[in-house]
């Protein structure tokens, strides 16, 4: 009889312990984290979508979308020192990456009237 009360107890224990360890793998974050900071984005809310974007970079760094992304949010905000370093990277894995060629313009041209 005691058997039997500890059994669902176990298989419980076994669940959670599959779900954990299997449940939350690192591409399952990426992929939640680009999915929300894109809805933040489509939605204007830069904020919110900045943070979302730096979770998947912290597992992701190579990520294209939100280099671009970030890139645009930090140039947009004039925080030239976070957005010319990403834009670079951009246009290493891009070279005729024709929007990001003009968002470096744009910094140059800004950066020469100073």
């Amino acid at each position: 009889m005691r058997q039997n009360r500890q059994y669902p107890a176990l298989l419980l224990v076994t669940f959670l312990a599959l779900f954990f360890a299997f449940g939350c793998s690192k591409q399952t974050k990426k992929e939640r984290y680009l999915k929300r900071a894109d809805a933040f984005f489509a939605a204007s809310d830069f904020k919110k979508a900045e943070i979302e974007y730096l979770n998947l970079l912290r597992l992701d760094p190579t990520n294209t979308v939100a280099v671009r992304r970030m890139a645009w949010i930090t140039f947009d905000r004039g925080q030239f020192d976070r957005a010319i370093p990403m834009l670079l990277r951009l246009r290493q894995m891009d070279k005729n990456d024709s929007e990001v060629r003009l968002k470096l313009a744009q910094f140059y041209t800004l950066a020469g009237d100073s």
